[in-house]
């Protein structure tokens, strides 16, 4: 399997896919694809994402054998939860600000520390630019 730009594996093994992104399955020919709960299969496409962009149960089946292998697939959504630290507000903006900012995708579960992402730091709607 491989995965596209910016997804990942979480530690439970979900797949995570940010909005209109799919995995590209590899050595997949001949298989069988399910979504969710329904009983139905149908040949499986090299490349499978979200439907809707919400969480895809996908069940992957050997049509001779019956064997199947279930994959989680589920949106990339994180969330950023900042904490202020130990700050003596009446001294800022000079004294600065101490936080504490903690990644988590919508289960809660930490994302990956080489994940890349882009900031936007606004006082009050002003965009600024913080010294990390």
């Amino acid at each position: 399997m491989k995965l596209a730009e910016g997804s990942y594996f979480a530690k439970d093994g979900t797949n995570l896919l940010k909005r209109y992104q799919s995995s590209e399955f590899i050595g997949i020919e001949g298989l069988e694809a399910g979504f969710g709960r329904y009983p139905y299969f149908a040949p499986a496409a090299p490349r499978i994402g979200l439907a809707r962009h919400k969480a895809t149960p996908l069940t992957l089946r050997d049509p001779v054998t019956k064997e199947e292998v279930h994959i989680e697939m589920a949106p990339r959504t994180i969330s950023a939860q900042v904490e202020f630290k130990n700050n003596n507000g009446f001294f800022w903006p000079s004294s600065g600000l101490r936080l504490k900012i903690s990644l988590k995708d919508e289960s809660g579960r930490p994302v990956p520390s080489d994940l890349k992402f882009d900031t936007a730091v606004t006082v009050n709607v002003k965009a600024i630019q913080p010294k990390w």
